[in-house]
């Protein structure tokens, strides 16, 4: 019985040139795309590596080896995934404040992500090879991305970056799903600065999940050319920022194959706030094809509902209205607040109702407009206006109503419940009631309803919530 050939591998010094690709072992070798091996690493040697679509990777105790797969896991920045879960991620991070750095912990973050994972005995990133990682970053030819949580490391990656090509190398959760928001930033910042995309070099579930997928060596390599070739990135001038989170929800809006949804602002009209101002919406059409978890994504953008029209103010040279969201995982009642829940919930009769039109509502709808907000415009609805404003809706409403002992409506509140939150759309009541605080318990029933069931909670405009002066100031997040 013939033995096999052994196997010859070019072995090179840090000056010598890399062997073509096309002498890389192949998957009949055990070793697909290893071209070749080496004692030493230089950053000399990694730069020339990655400009030619080589990356270095062995383990503890084995020589440096370099590698060239085929075929080649790219992840192509507009076929990046943001799913639903990642994006709330990603918004519950802007919320809690994270702050994403850059370059700030370079050497930690590699020390990281060199931790041994769960069922692994070492890990490729020896001390070596951070040692040339940092001397990469010293020429601006590597950068870390770092999350952080009150000045707490709580993920980030770290990758090579030439010309527009970026090769990520690895990355690391300490809290869940951390890694992932950075490269979610990373891929929106990459393609607002014209990037096409990032090698992912191998091939796992992992990446797939995410959008990566596998592509021939020579077109990678005629990717890689090209890029390559091109002027840097602008790390130090517009690094990546965690607020680049809106954009990345608005370009997966965007690709959603249902749709092209199209985002169009009105003329400018005067305001209902600031008698002294004119104002802007941005509205999102077709309004027929937002669904609720559509119209989930649009929320967690600032977008509120109007009858069957999802809207945000666009005003030019006006931020005062902020949509805002309650943690209420986080939210504690006061005194005051706990005594004004213990007296409602004794006192009314809470019942979901069909979401149609009914004499009492619009009775109680008028005397809440003309006493809360006359001369505004609302205070002279019409029935079809008020139909049009609270009980057209294409996503999953309720109508909850308020009664006493004796049957008396004195409150309604129409709420939309979206799949991770309830989004409040309007609550009137009679204001002709003393002492009776129904705006405050309004919110404080809601907040109370979304903790049973285990959501979240989205409130209208700051600056009209501000004006009901209901004690939760300072409580709540701005969107």
């Amino acid at each position: 019985m013939t033995e096999p050939s052994p196997i010859r591998l070019p072995w090179i010094e840090p000056g010598d040139a890399f062997p073509s690709s096309a002498r890389a072992l192949t998957d009949q070798h055990g070793a697909n795309g290893l071209v070749a091996a080496s004692q030493s690493l230089t950053p000399e040697m990694l730069e020339r590596a990655y400009r030619g679509g080589i990356f270095p990777w062995s383990g503890p105790g084995e020589p440096v080896l370099w590698w060239t797969p085929n075929p080649r896991m790219v992840l192509q920045l507009n076929e990046f995934q943001c799913r639903r879960s990642l994006r709330k991620t990603i918004r519950q991070a802007v919320e809690m404040h994270y702050e994403l750095r850059v370059d700030s912990c370079f050497q930690r973050m590699l020390t990281e992500c060199a931790a041994p994972r769960q069922g692994q005995n070492g890990s490729w990133i020896t001390p070596a090879i951070i040692q040339n990682y940092q001397k990469l970053q010293e020429r601006g030819l590597s950068h870390s991305l770092e999350l952080f949580r009150e000045d707490r490391l709580v993920g980030g990656l770290y990758l090579v970056s030439i010309g527009r090509m970026l090769f990520g190398e690895s990355m690391v959760s300490l809290e869940p799903n951390t890694s992932k928001i950075c490269l979610a930033m990373l891929v929106q910042w990459a393609k607002e600065h014209g990037g096409q995309c990032i090698d992912c070099q191998q091939q796992t579930q992992h990446l797939e999940f995410l959008g990566a997928r596998p592509i021939t060596r020579q077109l990678f390599e005629s990717v890689l050319t090209k890029e390559t070739e091109k002027s840097g990135f602008p790390w130090q001038e517009a690094p990546p920022r965690l607020t680049l989170w809106e954009e990345l929800i608005m370009s997966s809006l965007r690709d959603l194959p249902v749709a092209t949804l199209q985002f169009y602002v009105t003329a400018p009209y005067a305001c209902s706030y600031l008698s002294s101002r004119k104002a802007r919406s941005q509205v999102a059409t077709p309004n027929h094809l937002i669904t609720s978890e559509l119209y989930g994504d649009l929320v967690q953008m600032g977008f509120r509902r109007s009858g069957a029209f999802a809207y945000r103010p666009y005003c030019d040279g006006c931020r005062e209205c902020i949509p805002l969201r309650i943690p209420v995982g986080e939210f504690e009642a006061n005194r005051t607040q706990r005594r004004l829940l213990r007296r409602h919930e004794e006192q009314l009769l809470i019942q979901r109702e069909p979401l149609q039109f009914r004499d009492e509502h619009y009775r109680l709808y008028q005397t809440y407009q003309s006493h809360r907000h006359a001369g505004g415009g609302m205070d002279q609805d019409s029935r079809d206006q008020y139909a049009q404003f609270l009980l057209q809706s294409r996503v999953s409403t309720e109508l909850i109503s308020f009664r006493q002992p004796d049957g008396e409506l004195v409150m309604v509140s129409i709420v939309d419940r979206l799949p991770d939150g309830l989004s409040a759309v309007y609550t009137f009541y009679n204001p002709l009631k003393p002492q009776s605080s129904f705006g405050t318990y309004g919110i404080l029933w809601q907040i109370s309803e979304c903790q049973r069931l285990g959501l979240e909670l989205s409130l209208p405009w700051l600056l009209d919530f501000r004006q009901q002066k209901n004690g939760l100031q300072g409580r709540v997040q701005a969107i």
